[in-house]
């Protein structure tokens, strides 16, 4: 009885949601009288048998009731390439449609794209379609359009809430509206939160493994969870096939997730075996995940930001690598009887794992993350350093990133990783502005060649320290020990 009485109310769960989305899209639609326009021509120029649909993440962020809902998809239904290449040409010629140009990406996948003049968004339209695999990876495919229904399009989809359709008629008075289609109970996984592959998540995840990071990114973006057979397939392909999907692809999915929950996204990256197969340097120490969560939970009010997101969940391994570097020099120079080698110089702090790590998931503003970790490195080392304060100005003079680099050495201090307040030593810089440039030390009779650098540091150090405000003075007291 009690199972009788939940799916009732279940039932009655779905079938309001479709009526509130019905709704919605009557709205939606209303509040864009130029595309309804536009599918109310096309309806008009299908033949009886044919049907159209708006499908993809659009039907459910309209169903949601999401006010940015974008990416507007459709698919036509009994309908061959020639004929809708026919119905866009003369819809082109009907000005009242403002179609600038539409471009077909071939018959292998019979996609038409329509640039309009009422949006800047490209209308995709494609024809109903099934793939077959036949190869790991997402290029693999036979394609077939021929005696395709909405039913059998559906179970292509990789999640059941992206297999919703809203099929496009028209009413008794020949307004647009939209009926939901729901082959796959997408809304039911809509009411419970919860992305679940078409079918069977295996076969999904081998059509095209990007997939299961996709599970991941619309997971954390929309806060649902993963249901448990498509997660256990994540984590059981995963270290089999992400290795086959290029990194710009997985570029474009980790950098999406950290955007809108990076701890989260940290944990699910975690338990997926992502990290353990992308970026096996987490797993160096123990510590390094955990401190890296740490860092990206004090970073969450810039998650949009990918420089510091990106900086930071890479700036563990950097220090790591810094450790161990400093820990062989140590173990080299007591092996062998020589005296400790310097580390004052910043130029020691230059990291290689991290630029290899980087350019292996393809981020954004390669050479941007890899200076921020840089600067980063140095900054919390700076009781190592001579001239620091010196050396953080000299860091920091010029560069286009300053902003983010100043945000992240704060987050290194309010997690004890330094005792050093980099706003406070910039606050310093700015009430002293630098009274020698290497072009007034020449000028003044001085020329150290290779150490110019240094000499400059040393005098910039010298006048913060002694607060001195004359060059004469600083020239004397900075140049007598050289």
């Amino acid at each position: 009885m009690i199972h009788i009485i939940k799916k009732q109310k279940n039932n009655e769960k779905i079938q309001a949601l479709r009526r509130d989305g019905e709704k919605r899209f009557k709205n939606w639609l209303l509040e864009r009288p130029s595309l309804s326009l536009f599918l109310s021509g096309l309806i008009s120029r299908l033949d009886k048998k044919s049907s159209l649909y708006l499908v993809g993440g659009i039907v459910r962020g309209i169903i949601q009731g999401k006010k940015d809902a974008h990416d507007i998809d459709m698919m036509v239904v009994n309908c061959d390439f020639e004929k809708l290449d026919k119905i866009f040409s003369s819809m082109k010629r009907a000005k009242i449609y403002k179609i600038k140009d539409y471009i077909s990406a071939g018959k292998s996948f019979p996609v038409y794209r329509v640039s309009v003049r009422w949006t800047e968004e490209v209308l995709d339209i494609a024809l109903a379609r099934t793939e077959i695999s036949t190869g790991k990876g997402h290029r693999d495919f036979d394609i077939n359009t021929n005696n395709v229904y909405a039913y059998e399009d559906s179970q292509r989809r990789d999640f059941t809430f992206n297999a919703i359709f809203f099929r496009i008629k028209k009413d008794k008075f020949n307004k647009v509206k939209g009926k939901i289609v729901d082959y796959q109970n997408g809304i039911t996984a809509l009411i419970n939160r919860e992305i679940k592959a078409v079918g069977k998540p295996e076969d999904r995840f081998i059509e095209d493994p990007l997939r299961m990071l996709r599970a991941i990114r619309q997971k954390n973006q929309l806060g649902f969870k993963i249901e448990k057979n498509t997660w256990d397939s994540i984590k059981k392909l995963m270290p089999e096939l992400i290795t086959t999907v290029s990194s710009e692809r997985i570029s474009t999915e980790i950098i999406k997730s950290f955007e809108s929950n990076p701890v989260n996204s940290m944990i699910d990256f975690e338990k997926s075996s992502f990290f353990k197969i992308m970026v096996p340097e987490f797993y160096q120490n123990e510590n390094l995940i955990e401190n890296t969560k740490i860092k990206l939970q004090k970073a969450y009010k810039y998650r949009d930001n990918n420089l510091i997101i990106c900086s930071l969940l890479l700036s563990e391994i950097a220090e790591y690598e810094i450790k161990q570097r400093i820990n062989n020099i140590e173990k080299y120079n007591k092996e062998n009887g020589k005296k400790a080698k310097k580390t004052n110089e910043p130029e020691f702090y230059i990291q290689e794992k991290t630029t290899e790590i980087i350019k292996r998931l393809s981020l954004p503003n390669q050479k941007y993350i890899y200076y921020a970790i840089y600067v980063m490195t140095v900054f919390i080392n700076l009781e190592k350093i001579e001239y620091s304060d010196a050396v953080i100005e000299e860091l920091l003079r010029d560069c286009p990133e300053k902003d983010e680099i100043i945000k992240i050495c704060d987050i290194q201090r309010q997690i004890g990783k330094t005792k050093y307040d980099i706003k406070a030593i910039l606050k310093k810089l700015e009430e002293n502005p630098t009274l020698i440039t290497g072009r007034e030390l020449i000028e003044a009779g001085y020329n150290f060649g290779a150490k110019t650098k240094i000499i400059l540091r040393m005098l910039r150090q010298t006048q913060l320290d002694n607060k001195i405000n004359d060059k004469d003075i600083l020239l004397r007291e900075g140049l007598k020990n050289v």
